[in-house]
Order: C-alpha cells, then structure tokens, then sequence
C-alpha cells in the first residue's frame, strides 16, 4: 500500500481560500467546511467527493450511508463516473434527503468504470 504521489500543500493557495472565505463572512454567509485529508493509496478503486445531502451523517439524515455507497457503486461498476453520480443521488432522493446533493466519483483504478 504505497501512497500516491499526490501533493495538496500550496501556501499561496492558502492564503487565496483565507481570504475568500474572510470575504464570505463579511457578506454575512457561513463558510467553515468540513475538510478531512486522507491518503490515496495504490489499491483505492475510486473516489468520492459529495455535498451533506448525499451522506446520513447525523441522526434524523435521510441520505446514504457508507455501507449504501459503496453497494451502489460496486453495482454500478463498468457505467460511467455521471451515471455512478445520477444513482448514488437518485437513492439519497428515494431514501428521503431534501438537501441539495453534489457529487464528484473519480473512478481510480484502471477498466472499471467506462
């Protein structure tokens, strides 16, 4: 399991997000987002960026649990990266999330998803 050479650190863009976030605050909106940094490893098949609306993160959240992503994306293996995201958002909607629900699936490992 050797991490992918993936480099995220960048002052300059640090600085950059500081400020438009400052600027959001100003304007009278809340910005204080959830960041998690993980490891990509070599035997990671894919991965997935989505918005609250997908997930069931707290109790009383009609989205997705972990265990419900990965069944529909293993289900969903061989389609492509937008119709992997139209199903995963299709059940959140179908398990009742009124959230809004954004969803990147980066397909990592090579002949799985077309």
């Amino acid at each position: 399991d050797t991490p992918l050479p993936f480099q995220v650190d960048d002052p300059l863009r640090d600085d950059f997000m500081d400020n438009k976030i400052q600027k959001v605050k100003d304007f009278g909106l809340r910005a204080d987002p959830d960041i998690t940094v993980t490891e990509i490893r070599t035997t990671d098949e894919w991965l997935l960026l989505a918005s609250n609306g997908l997930m069931k993160t707290n109790e009383g959240d009609l989205g997705l649990t972990s265990e419900q992503v990965e069944k529909i994306v293993e289900q969903h293996k061989h389609q492509t990266p937008n119709e992997v995201c139209a199903a995963l958002a299709s059940q959140a909607r179908q398990n009742g999330s009124k959230d809004d629900i954004t969803i990147i699936f980066v397909p990592l490992a090579k002949n799985q998803y077309s």
